[in-house]
């Protein structure tokens, strides 16, 4: 699992060595123990300044910015209702000047909202957090 760059020592050198587009998500922990480790003070933010962190970490190991996308981890050590203020909130992550990615499709906490645990059945709800996610840029 990539986490950020932080998992392997070198990975964040052979992304700038090869010019490789990234993604880095913020996630706390494995997903086994993720679920366990969603106390945040303020989640935006704690988000937001993880994210700042994984970003000028690549940046100094010679990634270039351009080629940096960020992802605030929908659904990864957050819980159901923590996602909605990082989906309201989605310009606040625009400051970090990367294309922000927001993987919303048919996630758990979209079931939990709806009261709808069959994944088949967020569709409609899926189509609400991307809109939201497009309407925050």
């Amino acid at each position: 699992m990539f986490r950020g760059g932080t998992a392997d020592g070198e990975m964040l050198g052979v992304v700038a060595s090869l010019g490789c587009p990234i993604v880095l998500m913020h996630m706390r922990g494995t997903p086994n123990t993720m679920q366990q480790m969603t106390q945040y003070g303020d989640v935006v933010r704690d988000v937001r300044d993880r994210l700042e962190e994984l970003v000028n970490r690549a940046v100094a190991a010679g990634v270039s910015r351009e080629v940096i996308a960020i992802d605030p981890g929908i659904g990864f050590a957050k819980t159901a209702m923590q996602n909605l203020p990082l989906l309201r909130e989605l310009a606040t992550f625009q400051s970090l000047g990367c294309p922000v990615l927001v993987g919303v499709s048919r996630k758990s906490f979209i079931g939990a909202i709806l009261e709808r645990p069959d994944p088949k059945e967020r569709l409609w709800g899926t189509a609400a957090a991307c809109t939201v996610a497009i309407a925050g840029g």
